[in-house]
């Protein structure tokens, strides 16, 4: 619910952007080495087709020895490390393989490559990696079920339970029946270890089954994404329940899909007024000030992010990319908001939007540049 919602709101708030293809990384090795490495390569496969891993790394070894930019090698190695339980010499493989094949930019990454670093990463103990990484796997596909367990998996083990929470939501709006239930017990876990009773008292009178609260009705509508239904629905519950963060924010998510955007932003601050670290909430209202032509209050918020949020917060690469193009459409400052589009490039969804945004930015450096030379 959360998660998918977020990706939304924040492609939406600046320039929507297809997602760019990944080009392969062009080998520097010389015909005959590539000839090698390919033979070597085959061999290989014909022992991973036979399901023998272990027999198929020599030959995978001479093919990256031939051509270390042998990519399909590079992968396959990775995946042999791993199904011999070679657990950190795999995640340096896939690590090779996303800096040299696609220059270290998850959202680049396929899947098939994504899911399995992820799971290494994990066995790796590596929490704050397999995070990136699995948020990477969601912005290709944000219903990815199994992503958002491990999520929840790593988050809740690097201590960072409100991130948690946002995934066990996600999972929530996927789920039906007993097993809705049974996550919105998680999450009621989660807000109570969090010393939050009262949004802990909401998700458990959702799994309690049989809830029919106006609570429970207005998630039912934010779910199925009738937007009006559900700010109605939440007002009716904050009516009797102001003090709700997550009620708050939800009626500003409602909100901000019908287009009414002031109204989204009081809500959103009601939610940050009740709980100043919900960095999620302190996002989606930056970039809301954003759509409202605000820029001073966006850059209110994303100043106190960069100065006061922790490098671990998943948030912060957001209020960078903000930042950048605050100081882009309001200051004309371009060289500035490259520095701040390039400390969001290694997050999973900002990275290739700030990739653009670099390219953009010289462009405008270069356009400025002649007119500066032309007006003399």
């Amino acid at each position: 619910m959360t998660i998918e919602f977020r990706r939304v709101t924040a492609a939406v708030a600046v320039v929507v952007a297809a997602t760019l293809a990944a080009a392969p990384a062009q080998a520097q090795c010389s015909p005959s080495e590539l000839s090698t490495a390919q033979q070597s390569y085959s061999t290989a496969y014909q022992f991973v087709q036979a399901n023998q891993w272990a027999e198929a790394i020599p030959s995978l070894e001479k093919a990256v020895e031939s051509c270390p930019e042998h990519w399909e090698s590079v992968e396959l190695m990775a995946q042999a490390k791993m199904r011999t339980q070679s657990f950190t010499e795999a995640g340096d493989w896939y690590a090779k393989l996303i800096e040299g094949k696609y220059d270290g930019v998850l959202a680049r990454v396929e899947n098939r490559i994504l899911a399995p670093y992820g799971f290494v990463l994990l066995k790796n103990r590596n929490w704050r990696e397999a995070e990136k990484v699995y948020e990477a796997v969601l912005t290709h596909d944000p219903a990815d079920k199994d992503a958002h367990e491990r999520l929840v998996y790593a988050y809740t083990n690097s201590d960072d339970l409100r991130n948690a929470i946002e995934h066990l939501e996600a999972l929530y709006a996927m789920e039906t029946g007993a097993k809705q239930q049974e996550i919105a017990n998680r999450i009621g876990k989660a807000f109570e270890t969090l010393g939050e009773p009262i949004s802990a008292k909401q998700w458990y009178e959702l799994g309690g089954g049989g809830s029919t609260g106006m609570f429970k009705i207005a998630l039912d509508h934010f779910n199925r994404q009738e937007w009006q239904e559900a700010a109605d629905a939440f007002r009716g519950f904050l009516d009797k329940r102001p003090e709700s963060a997550a009620a708050w924010k939800n009626l500003g998510q409602s909100l901000q899909q019908l287009g009414k955007l002031e109204e989204a932003v009081d809500a959103y601050q009601e939610a940050l007024d009740l709980q100043p670290d919900r960095y999620d909430v302190a996002s989606s209202l930056g970039f809301l000030y954003s759509d409202l032509n605000q820029w001073n209050k966006a850059a209110a918020l994303a100043q106190d992010a960069l100065a006061n949020w922790a490098d671990e917060v998943p948030e912060k690469d957001s209020m960078y990319f903000l930042m950048g193009k605050i100081l882009e459409k309001r200051d004309a400052n371009y060289r500035e908001a490259i520095r701040m589009f390039e400390e969001a490039k290694d997050d999973p969804y900002w990275g290739e939007l700030a990739v653009k945004e670099i390219n953009r930015q010289q462009q405008l450096i270069e356009i400025e540049r002649m007119q500066s030379g032309q007006g003399r």
